[in-house]
């Protein structure tokens, strides 16, 4: 069941159910109304954006020569993503330029956590999509999740976009499950800038190893 916005209000009382209750501060940049069924979050100040490379691609997999080694020498491993991705932090009256092809990553301004019961969706705005801006492709955030929100910024557009820290940029939509369990022990880091994680997992190494030997 999507939460209303009258709900959303009741749970982000610091009086509510602190086993219910929604933390998402700063309060006083909130737009939240009863009538609706979200919560406007706002751009951070930190981006990273990737950095031009020699590389050929960029390759999701380890190049310990334990795991399947790289197809070509041009290949980028995960321990080199942080070469490849540049850090910015743009002051709140500054700016940062997203043009047409460009990718980047992001943080709302806003720390979020959610109480078990709860997930969420993490909604792009209609005015911002019309002039060709996708905020979030990965867009589900767990129970329990706690720290600033990643979004994944791409400008689809033919013009260059000027973003300031503080603008809407998107919505959240909160959820409720149905079977509540117990904290999971990793979910308990918390986040507070835009981050990258690998995309090939242990258990997908091992999985693609089987494979080769087939």
């Amino acid at each position: 069941m999507v939460l209303s916005g009258r709900e959303i209000a009741k749970r982000i009382d610091p009086g509510s159910d602190a086993s219910k209750r929604i933390h998402l501060l700063p309060l006083r940049a909130l737009s939240l109304e009863a009538g609706s069924a979200s919560v406007d979050v706002h751009l951070g100040q930190e981006f990273l954006s990737p950095r031009r490379t020699s590389a050929g691609y960029l390759d999701a997999r380890s190049s310990n020569p334990e795991n399947i080694p790289y197809r070509s020498m041009g290949a980028v491993g995960p321990e080199a993503w942080e070469d490849i991705l540049e850090r910015v932090c743009v002051p709140i009256s500054g700016e940062f330029l997203l043009h047409p092809g460009q990718f980047a990553l992001a943080s709302v301004y806003e720390f979020l956590k959610l109480p078990l019961d709860l997930c969420a969706d993490v909604v792009g705005r209609s005015s911002w999509a019309r002039v060709g801006l996708i905020i979030a492709m990965a867009t589900f955030v767990h129970p329990g999740y706690a720290g600033c929100l990643t979004l994944e910024l791409q400008n689809l557009g033919e013009v260059p976009l000027r973003l300031q820290p503080g603008l809407r940029v998107a919505q959240i939509v909160f959820r409720t499950v149905d079977d509540v369990v117990d904290q999971p022990a990793g979910q308990l880091a918390c986040s507070y800038g835009p981050e990258y994680w690998p995309v090939v997992s242990g258990d997908d190494q091992d999985l693609l190893r089987d494979l080769g030997k087939i």
